[in-house]
């Protein structure tokens, strides 16, 4: 991505990253993550960066199952923890805690998700202070053949110490059998937002139980 303010920054920095998810659904209504990555910085005045992203460790949960028009409710939870150097620019030596409520409507022409909720950022620059924002969701997918496409729009909101970083993405993933690949492309809504983006993920899918469909 080109363009993006990181949190408690103010200069623009071009950034990429390899990274490696894994989700584990032992139950229908609960899913485990965990992500971890590579990055890659550059900013404008020549320097550049590389090393290990930090490590984020998710889990989400329906509390609420959907019926007929009534969306089923979920509720998301992350930390991220403190692995990204600081000194090298790609991190920020804290660990914030994102936690957020997604109501669901899923049928078979496809699914709409709206969420809300709020992000705890630790402040590099105070001790023991912190910068709380409210974090926005809108995302839609729709089944094409072998195909979805998949739209979201968000992110977070302004708070005391940082800027709104809100973005818009448009994507397409396709399945064959276990495997599955898919590209969004990405536009900044807000200054600190990444002017554009792009992603790219290859993986696969299979059932952990012989009840699984």
């Amino acid at each position: 991505m080109s363009g993006w303010v990181a949190p408690f920054e103010a200069v623009e920095e071009r950034r990429g990253s390899v990274g490696i998810n894994a989700r584990y659904a032992p139950a229908e209504a609960v899913e485990l993550r965990i992500r971890m990555e590579g990055l890659g910085a550059s900013w404008p005045d020549g320097s550049r960066s590389l090393g290990p992203g930090d490590l984020r460790l998710g889990t989400s949960a329906r509390i609420l199952p959907g019926l007929g028009p009534r969306p089923a409710l979920w509720l998301d939870w992350e930390v991220k923890l403190p692995n990204a150097s600081t000194e090298r620019g790609l991190g920020t030596d804290e660990t914030d805690v994102a936690a957020m409520a997604l109501a669901r409507w899923a049928g078979p022409a496809g699914t709409l998700t709206a969420g809300a909720g709020l992000v705890i950022l630790g402040d590099p620059l105070r001790y023991s202070a912190q910068d709380d924002a409210a974090l926005v969701l809108l995302a839609a997918s729709r089944p094409l053949g072998p195909t979805r496409v998949l739209a979201r729009a968000g992110g977070r909101l302004p708070s005391p110490r940082n800027p709104a970083d809100l973005s818009l993405g448009l994507g397409v993933e396709g399945a064959r059998g276990a495997a599955r690949a898919g590209i969004e492309l990405s536009a900044g809504l807000t200054p600190a937002a990444a002017d554009v983006g792009a992603r790219l993920w290859i993986g696969a899918r299979t059932p952990c139980g012989a009840n699984d469909p």
